[in-house]
């Protein structure tokens, strides 16, 4: 599962947690993309349902505006499980930091 970003400009850190239905997902080992020199993540299985993810950088996740793919979460589903079925997965707080200087009113804030 990839975790993908609009932008990695002016983007310093990205914290989240997921809900998803451990009877049709079971999550692995987080696989992070090493081509963004200096982020950091933790990923954490909270309990078999929930997992955060933090990645976060003393830099900008990039310099320039675009898309970009923070990482990849590694994950199973059942053989017989819908393809694109909602109690999946579900993204539920995700925040990106942003440096002081570009900080967004808190409504304004999407990843």
């Amino acid at each position: 599962m990839p975790i993908n970003l609009s932008t990695g400009l002016n983007v310093s850190g990205v914290p989240f947690t997921m809900t998803y239905n451990p009877a049709m997902l079971t999550l692995g080992d987080g696989v992070f993309n090493t081509s963004i020199p200096g982020v950091s993540a933790v990923f954490h299985i909270v309990t078999p349902g929930m997992a955060t993810l933090t990645a976060g950088s003393a830099t900008q996740f990039n310099s320039t505006a675009g898309p970009l793919t923070l990482g990849c979460l590694s994950a199973v589903a059942p053989n017989d499980a819908p393809l694109h079925d909602d109690r999946c997965s579900g993204l539920r707080h995700a925040s990106p930091s942003m440096g002081a200087e570009n900080e967004p009113e808190p409504a304004n804030r999407g990843a």
